[in-house]
């Protein structure tokens, strides 16, 4: 008990909201993405009304489901040949 009670504060993280939605928003846009520098734009649209807070989020705070929802498969393949490179 004492441990889960630890990371309480995580249930209010904001942060897993926006992750929600990014889902949503990936699922919609694949497998091509939204396109390079739209996520505020593209984001808005599948916000969720009844999680709507004051503050807009203009960034997923994840990197990875970001570059996935905004250059699809394309952009995660090319991060993937990025890091091949680097570790020959």
């Amino acid at each position: 008990k004492v441990a889960v009670e630890r990371f309480a504060f995580l249930s209010d993280d904001p942060r897993f909201i926006i992750w929600g939605n990014t889902w949503r928003a990936i699922k919609a846009y694949f497998p091509v993405g939204s396109g390079a520098g739209t996520f505020d734009d593209a984001y808005f649209a599948f916000e969720r009304l009844d999680l709507l807070r004051a503050t807009k989020a203009n960034a997923a705070h994840n990197d990875y489901l970001e570059l996935l929802m905004t250059t699809g498969l394309l952009g995660v393949a090319l991060l993937g040949l990025l890091v091949v490179i680097l570790l020959r």
